[in-house]
């Protein structure tokens, strides 16, 4: 988990919905006589659904719960597995049905429900979440899943036999990252789809995998019926080999020739029977691997789907692959990111405690929770008679720009060994280099290896051996950046801890500043100090399809500000993403600054602007999706209004308390000629914007930050679950790094809040 040190305020809290409650369900051990606690479980899922309030947890423990008569959720409960979803599993021969809102269910399997006349095993007609979920082992008359409402997402559907497994009916139901495999369907009625049946209005199927499953008579794996208004919409899918007994190919089939721009970029091999009047769909061989779902890198769907949203608003790519991993700008086609064969170095923490002889330790990876085999190791033996790990590499895969990676260490007894890796490890595609600078031991004549690490920033920039792909580690310590590092190589620069605060780039001059040219390049996990008068530019200034993630801008630029003289903006972009950024207690002309003709579209998103003073927060002239920021106690001294925006789109973000001179709060702008647009936001001064351009609900109410700040919220707040999930950001974690939650609504704001049965302090 990355950690942040908070420069400027206070450790972060946790804040838990302190009326709810956590209950626990033991098909083994449990009674329903017992109280539902950790120590004291109850028996039955049915018992435990009914004595239940609203917005209460329900954790099953590993095993089998049976469901023996129809079970409805008709309050807002979280009912979630312990452990792996595939440890808790949910069987029966009755039907499990969501009818209350904001009910979500996760993190478990749904399996063999058996029964010749059950009409919907699974009924989902509320504004609910389904996620994570394996169905599998199915038999039933009609339909596996019925959903007329709520969201079926990141879950596996595999062998289950049925009319269809999943049917859409008649409202506004989303399927998102789910594999629909190895499923065979009973109905030979042309009419009737194989895997997935819509009839209706605002049905969207997004990201999703349809292969090889097992059609009968004419039916398709996936039908649409002929609608009189309201075409569904299927986005970024692949549909690829689903064949009937006799071999033929049976992927889609549509009724209607009215389906313009509803059918958009997805893989359907082979070709359809049918023509689709949809655009940017392709009908070649998606090169898929031996498992038959995942994509090879040289796959069309590798990077071949589209981002944004369409006319409606709706986002074509959902921002999570079915294993949680984001969708970058150039998401794939299906329900699985293909991700890049990566190397990992993982260098220890304090070396000396490693005293163990090499056939008595052993190291684990843990990546998406699953423990890999032991790494290799290398042992370096410095003539003292101690043996000391120097280097443990492995080559894997699965692991993305915002992917979490833990490591256990045992004893040759299975003894688990404690604190001795540093909890963020250096990660790069296989083959590439990485280089070390070191701003206290360092030498600019040396190679840059680990050994005989570099000194200076600049060194490691000019350095010919640096080459697209490459690494450079930045040691914890204070570096000096009095150069214009231009990176024109795809470089990845960071910290080499997690902890932003550790390593720290101090801006000595006017001429300090990265320039990213290169597509590809990373920055992240470091803070910049702005040391002394700087004018003109920008401290960061983003020319290339770049990521910048984690990293803290603080401290003034000026002494006495002159906002009129053309002071430097803290960030510039023609394009790239800035994620879980930081920007306080700057004095700048903008904070965020985009031109009017922009290189390609941007993205900003969980990042929180705070206690700056500044001509004006961010002056975004060009194509700019803002996602889950905060903006929050800003001293402006243009007394106008407090950010300028002519064609961002912004959803889920808090602007509040952004104040002139005098401590008036300031609205943002209203010039009527513009063509921004808004959807969710927490937005003092909202009513100024011309009602046309605001495209879902915004609002001014006090958030009620904990610490005055942004860092977290009182439980009442009105950001809670306040949100819109179909303009979440890409990146699967908050500013805190804490992941972003799915129940009910993702938060406004660059924080989403932990809940939880208690109430806890995390210090940073």
């Amino acid at each position: 988990m990355k950690k942040l040190i908070w420069i400027v305020f206070l450790a972060a809290f946790a804040v838990a919905d302190l009326s709810a409650a956590e209950y626990y369900v033991d098909p083994v051990n449990g009674a329903d006589t017992n109280d539902g606690s950790a120590s004291s479980p109850w028996k039955t899922l049915a018992y435990a659904v009914a004595t239940a309030q609203a917005d209460d947890v329900l954790t099953l423990k590993k095993g089998t719960h049976t469901i023996t008569a129809t079970l409805t959720i008709d309050k807002a409960l979280e009912i979630r597995g312990e452990g792996d979803k595939e440890e808790t599993i949910i069987t029966g021969k009755n039907n499990f049905k969501i009818t209350a809102d904001n009910t979500f269910v996760h993190s478990l399997t749904f399996a063999d429900f058996e029964n010749t006349w059950l009409n919907s095993a699974i009924s989902l007609t509320s504004d609910s979440v389904v996620s994570n979920v394996v169905i599998r082992g199915f038999s039933v008359k009609q339909y596996c899943v019925n959903i007329s409402k709520g969201l079926l997402t990141s879950s596996y559907i595999t062998n289950n036999i049925a009319s269809s497994c999943i049917a859409f009916f008649d409202l506004n139901g989303i399927v998102e990252n789910c594999l629909l495999k190895g499923n065979k369907n009973t109905s030979s009625s042309a009419t009737q789809a194989g895997i997935i049946r819509i009839r209706g209005k605002g049905m969207i199927i997004r990201n999703c995998t349809v292969v090889d499953n097992v059609l009968a008579g004419t039916s398709h794996a996936i039908y649409i019926p002929w609608v009189s208004s309201g075409n569904p919409k299927i986005y970024n899918s692949l549909i690829a080999n689903n064949l009937t007994t006799t071999d033929e190919t049976r992927n889609f089939n549509a009724q209607s020739a009215s389906y313009t721009g509803y059918v958009v970029c997805n893989c359907i091999y082979p070709c359809p029977e049918i023509s689709i009047n949809g655009k940017d769909n392709f009908f070649i061989d998606p090169k898929l691997d031996a498992d038959g779902y995942h994509i090879l890198q040289d796959s069309p769907c590798n990077g071949g789907a589209t981002n944004g949203v369409d006319n409606a608003g709706v986002q074509y790519a959902s921002s999570y692959d079915i294993n949680g991993m984001p969708r970058g700008d150039k998401p794939s086609v299906g329900a699985f990111e293909y991700i890049k064969k990566q190397e990992m170095v993982i260098v220890p923490k304090y070396s000396s405690q490693l005293v163990h002889q090499p056939d008595n330790l052993k190291l684990w990876c843990d990546i998406d929770g699953t423990y890999t085999e032991p790494l290799k190791y290398e042992w370096d033996n410095d003539g003292d008679g101690v043996f000391e790990l120097e280097s443990i590499t492995n080559v894997f895969s699965n692991v993305g720009v915002y992917g979490n990676i833990a490591v256990r260490v045992t004893d040759g007894a299975g003894a688990v060994k404690e604190h001795v890796y540093e909890e963020i490890f250096v990660v790069h595609e296989e083959g590439a280099k990485t280089y070390y600078v070191d701003c206290v031991v360092g030498d600019d004549s040396a190679d840059g290896s680990r050994q005989t690490p570099w000194k200076t920033i600049g060194q490691a920039l000019s350095d010919l051996r640096v080459a697209d792909g490459d690494g450079i580690v930045l040691s914890p310590g204070r570096h000096i950046l009095d150069i214009s590092a231009k990176v024109d190589k795809a470089l990845d620069i960071h910290g080499e801890r997690s902890d932003n605060s550790s390593t720290v780039l101090a801006v000595t001059n006017t001429v300090g500043r990265f320039v990213l040219r290169k597509d590809g390049a990373r920055l992240r996990d470091f803070t910049v100090i702005s040391e002394g008068v700087a004018t003109g530019s920008a401290l960061l200034d983003v020319q290339s399809v770049s990521l910048v993630s984690n990293v803290v801008f603080t401290g003034s630029f000026e002494s006495t500000p002159n906002i009129s003289s053309g002071s430097k903006n803290i960030v510039y972009m023609l394009a790239g993403t800035l994620s879980g950024c930081f920007i306080t207690n700057n004095c700048a002309n903008y904070c965020i600054e985009t031109p009017n003709v922009a290189l390609k579209k941007m993205r900003i998103e969980n990042c929180a602007v705070v206690g700056n003073r500044c001509k004006r927060i961010f002056d975004i002239k060009s194509n700019v999706d803002m996602m889950n920021c905060t903006f929050s106690g800003n001293v402006v001294t243009d007394t106008s209004f407090c950010l300028n925006s002519r064609f961002g789109t912004y959803c889920n973000n808090i602007i509040w308390d952004n104040v002139d001179s005098n401590g008036v709060a300031l609205p943002p702008n209203n010039d009527k000629s513009y063509y921004d647009t808004w959807y969710r936001n927490l937005l003092q001064g909202y009513e100024s914007i011309p009602a046309d351009r605001i495209k879902g609900e915004c609002f001014a109410a006090d958030p009620k930050f904990r610490n005055g700040k942004c860092l977290s919220f009182y439980s009442d707040s009105p950001c809670i679950d306040a949100g819109d999930n179909s303009h979440a950001p890409q990146s699967s974690v908050d500013i805190l790094g804490n992941p972003r939650i799915f129940k009910k609504a993702i938060d406004l704001g660059c924080v989403e809040v932990q809940i939880m049965s208690g109430f806890y302090i995390r210090v940073r």
